[in-house]
């Protein structure tokens, strides 16, 4: 499909050949066939984006996303004419800062996002681009635009979806076309267009320098707009309410007002009431109709002067007004804040957390780093804990197939190992444990699997470490000297089979040797134990896995290092962190038994004054093997109804997790479909969350009703004040209960 901006064609959607088509999913390891061939699924989005070897617009790429957890890795795109699309239901989500570079190239490109949920803010700095968001959730980052070299050929648009983000636009053709946005816009330079977008929320653009701006066909009765020297602003007839706007010095505005003579369909537009009149000012005798709107809206008891000036016309007298009433937009938030206003059937199950209805983890380790070792390239290596502990890897440790997806293979005559600067620096006084899983077959003496110890004797050796000493663990605190240590071995078991084991060691604070605890594939393997006491073990060395600070080197394999401070894992965390020996990346795990619902409560939501539901848009992010299904009820909860098709049926609460209806079946309702069962008065939704992977929860962002309290209607004498001032003005107050922001003066002329 393409259209034309700025009189050039462009792709809305990218018309992508299958043979071009790559996929997307970091849990996914399987081989499928995809159009004949055996391919593999990329673990990061920015593996994708380097297969594409291309910038021609002649090859256009389609990049599939699965969703699952967040792809939270930073992205640079260069130089490539690619749509990144979900494969989910609600988006996979993108958290990872979205950085698009095109050094030198004088091809027009186009970048698409569709379907997709983009947290972590986009930067773009190149020519010749143009980026779409279509049906998006953009939410809580900056969007920054700014080709160092500008052309004709920069272009922002965003079609349908949520923009909730500030966005700096310079020498950028922007466009927004349809959506909800909550942003705040500064535009400088070029154009800046809304059409028939749902911005009745709060919203702001501030225009700077050359910029020419137009809203057309929009409900803009809470934007906000600020003109700057230079900038100007269109506002046409069709716009639906009344946008505050801020006129500087050497700004322009250019607002018009409909009027038509009934009579004889005479219709003029004009920037004033006046103007409008002026122009019908020769018509017959007759009803005029003036459409016009206010700069604020026109809230219940404010009074606002209509002004009709026409010296040729006789009389003027107000005979009636008919207002619209605010479209209302209803909607359910799931922050920690609105948790009281719900009910839901177990807390212990469900969660209110980052915003976001979810599965309560039901066991929450909060680690102090967290290593995967799941980098395909580079030398970073990531604390995914969120703890921004990342590490970097010294000779390059290899890559192989580990316990969990990736782990790393050591090699000492490379010199291979991980150092994670000075983290991890605690005191004899602090509890702390350690977990990695390692294999390995060397049978000789001490190699380090993960060390926070100098490797200097002028320091003592400092510190604490985990080593591996002929096959056996050995746990060791030191500090004081060589001779102030504390140690723990495990038993004779040996560990250097060439299988995979997993090892946590606890340390409880106590600065005795039996406060050390070994534990070898989730069972408890404390062997002898030295030592008394020892002094301080801070040091500054940094944290190595692999080595002691660039010594005693490790041979063999290591896998999901995790490190908890003030934390000694108990039996039964052990056990859920070996998992029967399958592992687990995650720290917690949620209850798969079945689906668990929250409701409304003390926030069910008022109909009495509503003629109708337009639309219930829950928002949502549902990974593989996880729902969220979905009840309403019309009758203050003495029955909950579900969608059939055709129809509504009533469902026992009990059966809502095989019979209520998914967030696509109520995006896909109608106002024919609610018109069906709406009767003002209250409504309740009811939703249910269900894994069947102990691993992800499904996510529940908000749940947003479109419905209108009322079409334009008559409002009468008992609703509207009409006073005539003069010949020439009229004042209009609203004693009606409700805002009013668009109103349509019937004037009769003699």
């Amino acid at each position: 499909m393409t259209h034309k901006i700025h009189g050039k064609e462009h792709d809305k959607y990218l018309d992508t050949p299958v043979t071009n088509t790559l996929h997307v999913d970091n849990k996914r390891t399987d081989t499928y066939l995809e159009n004949g061939s055996v391919t593999k699924p990329f673990k990061t989005i920015q593996a994708a984006i380097d297969a594409v070897v291309s910038s021609s617009a002649t090859n256009k790429y389609l990049i599939e996303i699965s969703p699952g957890p967040y792809y939270s890795d930073p992205i640079t795109i260069n130089k490539v004419y690619v749509t990144f699309r979900s494969c989910g239901v609600q988006g996979a989500r993108i958290s990872g800062l979205i950085t698009v570079t095109n050094p030198g190239s004088p091809t027009p490109e186009q970048i698409t996002f569709v379907g997709l949920r983009i947290s972590g803010g986009l930067i773009c700095s190149a020519s010749h681009i143009a980026i779409n968001a279509i049906d998006c959730n953009i939410t809580g980052s900056d969007w920054n635009i700014n080709p160092t070299v500008p052309t004709d050929d920069e272009y922002l648009q965003v079609w349908g979806g949520l923009f909730y983000a500030n966005c700096n636009l310079t020498n950028v053709y922007a466009y927004l076309m349809g959506g909800g946005y909550y942003s705040t816009f500064v535009a400088e330079n070029k154009e800046f267009n809304i059409n028939n977008a749902d911005i009745n929320t709060p919203f702001q653009v501030t225009l700077n320098g050359t910029v020419i701006a137009s809203a057309y066909g929009n409900r803009a009765g809470s934007s906000n707009f600020i003109l700057n020297v230079g900038a100007t602003l269109n506002i046409d007839a069709d716009t639906e309410g009344g946008s505050n706007v801020t006129v500087n010095p050497g700004a322009t505005l250019n607002r018009t007002t409909k009027a038509s003579n009934v009579n004889n369909d005479s219709s003029v537009t004009g920037v004033t009431v006046k103007d409008a009149l002026e122009a019908l000012k020769s018509s017959p005798g007759g009803v005029l109709k003036i459409e016009t709107y206010t700069q604020d809206e026109l809230l219940p008891n404010e009074e606002m002067v209509v002004n009709h000036s026409a010296p040729t016309l006789p009389h003027q007298v107000v005979t009636e007004i008919y207002g619209l009433a605010s479209e209302v937009d209803e909607t359910l938030d799931f922050d920690e804040v609105d948790r009281p206003n719900y009910y839901e059937e177990d807390d212990t199950k469900t969660d209110f957390r980052d915003g976001l209805l979810v599965l309560e983890n039901t066991q929450v380790l909060s680690p102090y780093a967290h290593y995967h070792l799941n980098e395909l390239s580079g030398t970073l290596v990531a604390d995914c804990s969120g703890n921004n502990r990342n590490g970097t890897g010294y000779g390059l440790p290899t890559i192989i197939d580990g316990k969990l997806n990736k782990a790393k293979n050591f090699n000492p005559a490379l010199a291979q190992y991980i150092g994670c600067g000075e983290i991890a620096a605690f005191e004899y006084s602090t509890l702390f444990s350690v977990e990695f899983w390692v294999r390995t077959t060397y049978a000789g003496g001490q190699h380090m699997v993960v060390c926070k110890m100098s490797n200097l004797s002028t320091e003592g050796y400092t510190g604490w470490q985990v080593a591996l000493n002929n096959g056996q663990v050995n746990f060791l605190l030191r500090g004081g000297g060589l001779t102030r240590q504390i140690q723990r071995l495990s038993t004779t078991t040996t560990i250097n089979d060439g299988n995979w084991h997993q090892i946590i060691c606890t340390y409880d604070g106590s600065n005795t040797p039996t406060g050390l605890h070994i534990y070898v594939d989730s069972v408890l393997n404390d062997g002898a134990t030295s030592g008394t006491t020892v002094l301080s073990i801070l040091t500054e060395r940094q944290f190595c896995i692999g080595s002691r600070n660039g010594g005693w080197l490790f041979t063999g394999d290591i896998d999901e290092v995790v490190i908890y401070k003030d934390k000694i894992l108990n039996q039964s965390e052990v056990d859920f962190r070996y998992n029967s020996g399958s592992g687990r990346e995650n720290v917690g795990y949620y209850d798969i038994t079945k689906g668990w619902y929250v409701r409304t409560n003390t926030n069910q939501i008022n109909t009495s004054s509503w003629q109708n539901i337009v639309q219930i848009d829950p928002i949502t992010t549902e990974p593989a093997g996880t729902q969220i299904k979905f009840l309403v009820s019309l009758d203050n909860r003495v029955t909950w109804k579900k969608w059939n098709g055709a129809t509504w049926d009533t469902v026992a609460l009990a059966n809502i997790d095989t019979q209520g209806n998914t967030a696509v079946e109520l995006i896909a309702l109608i106002k024919d479909d609610w018109d069906l069962l709406f009767v003002a008065g209250t409504l309740d939704i009811v939703a249910s969350l269900k894994s069947t992977v102990e691993d992800y929860t499904p996510e529940l962002d908000t749940i947003q009703i479109h419905c209108s309290p009322g079409y334009t209607r008559r409002l009468g004498d008992s609703k509207v004040s009409v006073t005539r001032i003069s010949t020439t003005q009229h004042k209009i107050k609203n004693i009606n209960t409700e805002p009013i922001y668009q109103m349509s003066i019937t004037l009769i002329i003699p």
